[in-house]
């Protein structure tokens, strides 16, 4: 999903970021962002599946031209939007891409080589200390920046009901911005190095 540092929801608009976002009877979910880049098209982050109208909601933004898997979690539906848009470029950090190569996906760029096609200011950001390979991107703003992360950081404000909803409070994956459990356990190698580097990154942006 996209953090916005300044929470000033006119930002996201301006910069031709969407958030695209599947929620079940539970209340639980999950986004798909799409970034305007200047050439013309669309970078898709975290490319997932929201239901059968996901392609269809997708092209609505403009035909992607970059997809970034931002990290080696979120690759199930990646071959549906390869096979959809088989001309955009499928980037994951260098950390992911080893990880997503296993589970039988070819022809992973690094997503530095797509740096000069994102929007000015742009930057790509790596965190340390994870086994995930996460990958976030911050586009910046003259009343802010919005940052876009994987799994790092939660912000479901919506209700979660039922037993879905018990154990992602169990987790610590709701209510509200968290860092949750699962992260920790799914996603981080080491916690002291991990937790120092978000930190830096996110203040420096």
């Amino acid at each position: 999903g996209s953090l916005h540092v300044a929470d000033i929801p006119a930002i996201p608009v301006a910069l031709g970021i969407n958030t695209l976002t599947y929620s079940d009877s539970s209340g639980w979910g999950w986004n798909v962002t799409t970034v305007q880049l200047p050439a013309g098209g669309t970078l898709v982050y975290s490319p997932s599946w929201l239901g059968p109208k996901t392609l269809e909601r997708v092209g609505a933004d403009g035909d992607p031209t970059i997809l970034c898997a931002p990290n080696m979690y979120h690759h199930i539906t990646l071959e549906r939007f390869r096979k959809r848009w088989p001309q955009a470029v499928t980037v994951a950090s260098k950390g992911a891409i080893p990880r997503l190569e296993k589970k039988g996906h070819r022809g992973l760029r690094p997503v530095e080589e797509v740096l000069p096609q994102l929007p000015s200011g742009a930057r790509w950001h790596e965190p340390e200390g994870t086994k995930s390979g996460e990958v976030w991107l911050s586009v910046p703003h003259e009343q802010g920046t919005v940052l876009i992360v994987g799994d790092a950081f939660f912000h479901v404000t919506r209700p979660t009901r039922g037993l879905i909803g018990f154990m992602l409070r169990l987790l610590k994956v709701v209510p509200g911005l968290r860092i949750s459990t699962t992260y920790r356990l799914l996603a981080v190698s080491d916690v002291t190095r991990c937790r120092a580097s978000s930190l830096a990154l996110v203040r420096n942006i």
